[in-house]
C-alpha cells in the first residue's frame, strides 16, 4: 500500500508478487490477507491502465470476499471491481454493483462513502453528457478533507483527473488541479 501511495507501482508489484497470491483453493483461512492483496494488484493494476487485467483479476476476488464475514473487504473489492467496469466501458454493469453495495451498507464508513463516490463520478462520466460526473468526486473529495486522508484524496484526485476533467476539455497539459470545491 504504502509503495502504491507513493506512486512506485513497480515496487508495489514486487511486494505483491513476493507474497501469496490467493487462489479458491487456499484454504479459506488465508483468504483474509491474500483477498486484501488481489485489492491492492487491481488498483496497482488500475493505476498502470492495465484495466482489463484489473476487472478480471477483481472480479473473481470479490465474488469470493462475499463468502467471509467482512464486509468492509468485500464492499471495497465490490467497489474497485465496478471502478474497473466502468474503465472497459461497462457503467451500466459498474452501476448495478454500485446500488448492490449501497443497498448493502448499514453504516459506511467515510472511505466506503468516498469510493461510492469515486465510483459514482466514474460512471457518470463515462456516460453521455458525463460532466455531471464531477458532482460525486467533490463530495467524495470534502469526505476524504474532511477526516484528514490525504492518501486516498490524492488518489481519488488522480482519478477525478483521468475520469472527468479529461472528457471536459481536450487535455493539452497535466490537469492544474482539482476542481475549486474539491480544494
Amino acid at each position: 500500500q504504502l509503495s502504491l501511495a507513493r506512486g512506485d507501482t513497480a515496487q508495489a508489484t514486487r511486494w505483491l508478487d513476493a507474497g501469496r497470491q490467493w487462489h479458491p483453493a487456499l484454504p479459506k483461512g488465508a483468504w483474509y490477507y491474500a483477498l486484501w492483496s488481489c485489492h491492492t494488484r487491481g488498483r496497482v493494476l488500475l493505476r498502470q491502465r492495465r484495466d482489463s487485467e484489473a476487472a478480471e483479476c477483481i472480479a473473481a476476488a470479490a465474488a469470493a470476499a462475499l463468502q467471509l464475514s467482512d464486509p468492509t473487504l468485500s464492499t471495497a473489492l465490490r467497489l474497485l471491481h465496478a471502478e474497473a467496469l466502468v474503465r472497459i466501458g461497462r457503467p451500466a454493469s459498474a452501476a448495478a454493483i454500485l446500488d448492490e453495495v449501497a443497498g448493502a451498507a448499514d453504516d459506511p464508513s467515510v472511505e466506503t462513502l468516498a469510493a461510492m463516490g469515486r465510483v459514482a463520478g466514474l460512471a457518470v462520466a463515462a456516460s453521455p453528457g458525463g460532466d455531471a460526473g464531477a458532482g460525486p468526486f467533490e463530495r467524495a473529495g470534502r469526505l476524504l478533507a474532511t477526516v484528514g486522508n490525504r492518501t486516498a484524496r490524492a488518489d481519488l484526485l488522480r482519478t477525478y483527473a483521468g475520469g472527468v476533467a479529461a472528457r471536459l476539455a481536450p487535455r493539452t497539459a497535466e490537469p492544474s488541479g482539482p476542481p475549486p470545491c474539491i480544494d
